[in-house]
Order: structure tokens, then sequence, then C-alpha cells
């Protein structure tokens, strides 16, 4: 488990590249030693509504690398053997 200290140490240095949307959105909340019983609805209900850009990122890369290793084996193992 990442730690909150871990999480603010890397969004000072790089800001411009989050760990994921809700890390930024949270960090504020973590730096000034808040939990999460303290956000409002509205915040959690923003947080919970934002997509998981980062996880469907993944699964099309995964699914890319899937496609060119089966085209690979299709075009390049199996129709050269006949």
């Amino acid at each position: 488990m990442v730690s909150s200290e871990n999480t603010i140490m890397s969004l000072r240095k790089f800001p411009e590249a989050p760990l994921c949307r809700a890390s930024v959105q949270i960090a504020p909340l973590i730096e000034s030693g808040g939990s999460m019983e303290q956000m409002s609805e509205e915040e959690r209900q923003r947080i919970l509504a934002s997509s998981p850009v980062g996880t469907f990122a993944l699964m099309a890369a995964v699914l890319g690398g899937m496609v060119v290793a089966w085209l690979f084996l299709y075009y390049g193992v199996f129709l050269p053997r006949g």
C-alpha cells in the first residue's frame, strides 16, 4: 500500500503527471491531515463519477499487445508453414 506521504511527494515532484485523477483531488485533503469523512458529498460524488482513464489505457495497451502477438503468430508462424 502506498503511504500518503509518498503520494504527496510524487505529486509535488511531478504535478503535470499525476498518478491518477483521484489522487490529485484527494491530495490536498491528505496534506491537510484530513480524512475521507471530512469530504463533502459533492466532492465524493465527483470522484466517484470520474471515469477510470488509467484502467482503460492499460486495457487498451494489453489488448493491442495481444492483437499484435496474434497477428505475428498467424502471419509469421502458421501461414508460412501451410
